[in-house]
């Protein structure tokens, strides 16, 4: 009976030890899951970070070319109106929207047709970056 008592205490003190090196394994596991996913997060982070700087490259570019086509009339001086452009892959205007008026509705017109005039517009290589940006939301004000 003492055999048998001593012997089973060693072999819980065996299976103590192997649960330890379990559990830290496991701990170690988890922790490395817990850096793989942060770093992921990071790395989508800078990703977009860097999206958006190249699709405020882009969107300069269109309100630079739309500028560039639009007369100002007598009385418009100082108006800015939001627009929103729709685009396809090749820069095509899809659609325009102004989604808050300068108060001046031939204005506002104006601004919708330079953006037909002078499309398409210049996009990214990038098809991740061109599905972030083919919606563009932007304050004209020539």
């Amino acid at each position: 009976i003492e055999k048998n008592k001593i012997s089973i205490e060693n072999k819980n003190k065996e299976l103590e030890k192997e649960t330890k090196v379990l559990q830290k394994r496991l701990a170690e596991t988890e922790l490395l899951e817990q850096l793989v996913f942060e770093e992921k997060k990071i790395a989508d982070q800078i990703k977009k970070s860097e999206d958006i700087k190249i699709i405020d490259i882009y969107a300069k570019k269109i309100e630079t070319k739309m500028k560039n086509s639009f007369k100002i009339l007598p009385g418009q001086e100082g108006l800015s109106c939001t627009i929103r452009i729709n685009l396809v892959r090749d820069g095509s205007v899809v659609s325009v929207e102004v989604l808050k008026s300068s108060g001046n509705s031939s204005f506002d017109r104006s601004a919708e047709n330079a953006v037909f005039a002078v499309a398409p517009f210049p996009v990214p290589e990038s098809d991740r970056v061109f599905r972030k940006m083919k919606e563009i939301t932007f304050v004209f004000s020539p």
